[in-house]
């Protein structure tokens, strides 16, 4: 009856409870075999660690999976069982066979291995460039090896690329970024898209090629080197014909009907009850948001020398602060009326007046494992009389943004056309929703993991006619964005507050806003200027406000602006515990 129901309804069986865990493994070595030149590449693990992962999924009920159990699933064949997983090796190095390939076998487990094939067609007599290194041809498998574990049933071989595990610079500075998501910048000059999507469709046909021609069996699935893709690279492995891609993306497990596969990065410091929680669809990450504004105008320099101790200065100092998110600057506004005269990356229309955003976006967010979003509203591009040439202009900056920056989000701060009303709202989504579809393509993990602010001021008179339209537009800011970040003010230019009403102010925001928006979508930021005098929000009232947040409203999103790193206003000494997320304030 149950599955009669199903087909009436034509729900795949796969949809109600197949979850599907995926777990990533790259080398692995023998540690009770003496061996003066055993190779610690990244990720490297013990034989007894991988020995003791096994054990622990046999004992807690994990059933390992192949990629065919898997497919089948998808095809409306036979459902994966409960706690099914998937084990997958990447690289190709030699410990996959002389190590873990034996260790499957007397586990009958399968497995998928991914292969980078240049490295494996690689002559014997050549090294292979890996990283900054060059290795043995011999620390890698050969092509007799993967047909014969090809042929046990128990390994199917997946594309790692054909020679795209490796960086590039990707911009002026040297920025080196992952060859699969981002145009290369060679003399002078960065690839087209054009050229990026046709660099990228003839490495994965010469990886698919050489795995059908040598392995025997047309590879199913592309593994992406560390874990990184944009939706155009997964579009044009599907065309190739690869029929599902996997990344690092661990946030929650899969289902077999996903074209995207995330898998689960372990290492020597991955705890069984990281895996087990994994598993489980148990995020252990803390969802508590820090952010800053940055003004990439205050780091710009026409002295190179001088601009580089700016940016060394700013990424120092938010280090200390200890932020989760930062949205950063891609527009000149020197100024300050809210019309973009430059722009901070390369583009088709508008002067770059320093090719500065590629670079703080991905320091941020390797170095500081901090969410980098671009903050570019769409009124900086003065929406006065915009006709269709204007509307392609704009998308085509946009875009242009998205090819050659990698960053996880973009804040739109657009209160010039808020404040003009209700059919401007409607027309500044439609603007936007057109801006996202066209960064789309090139954006990082795709639009799914791609995230979206709005800002929207708070009123300093909160009337009951007010906070009527404040509330009302929240809630369409809400539908729309993934974040709603509520711009709290208290001291503007025509401000007639003390300390003690400004601070019952910031309570009555907090206390107005919080009905109408999840507290996971909802994140503050406080004023640290004082509009009124130019001078800044003492550092005990600023966090006074951010007590007000925390401790009486248990709102744990929130940020403030500006910030002066060349000044250090606000004190960081003062402001740091009860702003740093490391702090945990307020949490229980």
């Amino acid at each position: 009856m149950y599955l009669i129901v199903l087909l009436l309804l034509n729900i795949p069986a796969f949809a109600l409870n197949e979850h599907l865990g995926i777990l990533c493994y790259h080398n692995v070595i023998d540690e009770s075999v003496p061996n003066k030149h055993q190779q610690y590449f990244p990720q490297t693990i013990s034989a007894q660690t991988l020995i003791t992962h096994f054990n622990w999924l046999r004992n807690n009920g994990y059933k390992p999976v192949s990629l065919q159990q898997i497919m089948d699933a998808r095809n409306g064949g036979h459902p994966l069982p409960d706690k099914a997983v998937l084990l997958t090796f990447d690289d190709g190095y030699e410990s996959f066979y002389n190590v873990i390939y034996p260790l499957l076998k007397a586990y009958n487990y399968p497995a998928v291995y991914a292969i980078v094939t240049d490295w494996v067609n690689t002559p014997n007599n050549r090294k292979i460039s890996y990283g900054n290194q060059k290795l043995n041809r011999n620390e890698f498998v050969t092509w007799q090896q993967l047909r014969e574990m090809q042929a046990s049933g128990l390994i199917e071989m997946a594309s790692h690329t054909n020679d795209l595990h490796h960086g590039i610079n990707a911009n002026p500075a040297g920025s080196s970024l992952p060859a699969v998501i981002a145009p290369a910048y060679r003399n002078g000059q960065y690839e087209t898209s054009t050229e990026y999507k046709n660099k990228l469709r003839k490495d994965f046909q010469r990886s698919y090629d050489l795995l059908k021609k040598n392995v025997g069996v047309a590879p199913r699935a592309m593994v992406w080197p560390y874990g990184h893709f944009t939706a155009t690279a997964a579009d044009i492995a599907k065309e190739v014909g690869f029929e599902v891609h996997m990344s690092l993306v661990d946030t929650k497990t899969n289902t077999p009907e996903q074209f995207h596969l995330g898998r689960l990065l372990l290492d020597t410091e991955t705890s069984l009850e990281t895996i087990a929680n994994y598993l489980k669809n148990k995020n252990e990450s803390l969802s508590v948001q820090r952010s800053l504004r940055i003004k990439l105008d205050d780091v710009y320099d026409p002295d190179p020398i001088k601009q580089g101790k700016n940016l060394d200065k700013i990424i120092e100092r938010i280090h200390r602060q200890g932020v989760s998110r930062v949205y950063i600057q891609a527009f000149s506004d020197v100024n300050n009326d809210g019309i973009a005269e430059a722009l901070y990356f390369p583009n088709k229309y508008l002067p770059v007046r320093a090719d500065l955003f590629s670079r703080v976006a991905w320091i941020l967010a390797t170095r500081l494992n901090v969410s980098p979003y671009a903050w570019l509203p769409v009124s900086a591009f003065d929406l006065t009389n915009v006709d269709s040439h204007k509307t392609d202009m704009i998308k085509s900056v946009y875009q242009d943004l998205s090819l050659y920056a990698k960053f996880k989000g973009i804040l739109f701060t657009d209160d010039q056309v808020i404040e003009k009303g209700e059919q401007n709202i409607s027309d500044l989504f439609k603007i936007t929703d057109e801006v996202k579809k066209v960064m789309s393509p090139y954006v990082l993990w795709g639009n799914e993991y791609f995230k979206t602010a709005g800002m929207i001021s708070a009123p300093l008179n909160l009337s009951s006619q007010n906070e009527t339209q404040f509330t009302r537009r929240l809630a369409s800011f809400a539908k729309y964005y993934d974040t709603v970040l509520v711009s709290t003010a208290p001291y503007l230019h025509h401000s007639e507050f003390s300390k003690r009403e400004a601070k019952n102010w910031v309570d009555d925001v907090v206390k107005s806003t919080t009905p109408y928006i999840s507290k996971d979508k909802l994140a503050f930021e406080l004023q640290a200027v004082d509009e009124r005098t130019q001078q800044a929000v003492p550092d005990d009232e600023l966090a006074d406000w951010m007590e007000v947040l925390q401790n009486e409203n248990k709102i744990y999103n929130f940020g403030y602006y500006p910030d002066n790193f060349q000044t250090d206003q606000p004190k960081l000494q003062k402001i740091r515990p009860h702003f740093s997320i490391n702090t945990n304030i307020g949490l229980k």
